[in-house]
C-alpha cells in the first residue's frame, strides 16, 4: 500500500520529525557533558557518591532511551521517504491522521498498539503467577 497522505502533510511529518530529532540530539549532547565533567555538580561538591553515581545510571539509561527515539524518528523519516509512512506494521491499515501528528514517529495505529499493550499484560500477568 502506498502512503494515502497527501505531500503537504508529509513535509510537514518530515519536519517536525527532524525537529524531534534535532532536540533530543541536543539533549543527548548536554547530558553527556554532564556525564563527562562528573555527573550532578551539587553531588560532587557535597561528596555525596552514592548520588553521583545514581545520577549517572540515570543518565546512561535516558541516553538509551534517546537512542532508542532517534532510530524510531530515523525510521519514520525512512518511511516517508519509501511512501510507506501513516501505514500500520501490525495490520497493514492507515494510522489515524490525529495519532501521527500527536507521535509522528509511530509504527503502529491506536488499536494495534492497545492489542500489543494487552498482550504483554497478559504476559506479564502470567510470568508473576508461575
Amino acid at each position: 500500500m502506498k502512503n494515502a497522505f497527501p505531500k503537504e502533510f508529509l513535509d510537514a511529518q518530515g519536519e517536525l520529525l527532524l525537529e524531534y530529532r534535532e532536540k533530543v540530539v541536543n539533549k543527548m549532547r548536554v547530558s553527556r557533558e554532564d556525564i563527562q565533567m562528573g555527573g550532578c555538580p551539587e553531588a560532587v561538591e557535597s561528596g555525596d557518591v552514592a548520588s553521583t553515581h545514581i545520577g549517572e545510571g540515570i543518565s546512561i539509561e535516558l541516553h538509551e532511551k534517546d537512542i532508542h527515539l532517534l532510530r524510531e524518528i530515523d525510521e519514520a523519516l525512512a518511511r516517508i521517504e519509501g511512501g510507506t509512512y501513516g501505514q500500520c506494521e501490525e495490520t497493514g491499515e492507515m494510522i489515524g491522521k490525529r495519532r501521527l501528528e500527536r507521535v509522528p514517529w509511530t509504527r503502529l495505529s491506536i488499536e494495534a498498539a492497545r492489542d500489543r499493550e494487552e498482550a504483554q499484560a497478559s504476559i506479564l500477568s502470567f510470568a508473576k503467577a508461575s
